[in-house]
């Protein structure tokens, strides 16, 4: 893939658990980076979940290789919050990684 097809910003973000003060914990997400990215939306589909109707998109998402990404984190591109489902470095060169994204479904 040349690099030129990486037009997109998206922010890997990382949860990250606060004290409340109550003897519980706040769960919010801090930008872990901020890369270029091409993203590439797959298909879409409704499921009937807990008596909702529940859209979801799928999604691959290519960037340069990094060593810190995984599962437990998130992704945001344009305003939408997608969970990364799996990394694969898929030409084991380590110059680029796959991100099987879903948006539409909570964390």
């Amino acid at each position: 893939m040349g690099i030129g097809q990486m037009r997109e910003r998206v922010s890997i973000e990382a949860e990250s658990l606060a004290d409340d003060g109550m003897g519980g914990s706040v769960r919010s997400y801090e930008a872990v980076a901020v890369v270029w990215a091409k993203v590439k939306p797959l298909k879409g589909g409704e499921k009937l979940f807990a008596a909702q109707v529940e859209a979801r998109q799928a999604y691959h998402v290519t960037i340069r290789y990094r060593d810190d990404v995984n599962t437990t984190q998130r992704l945001v591109w344009r305003g939408n919050v997608m969970n990364i489902k799996a990394v694969a470095n898929t030409d084991m060169h380590q110059r680029f990684l796959i991100l099987e994204c879903e948006a539409g479904v909570a964390a």
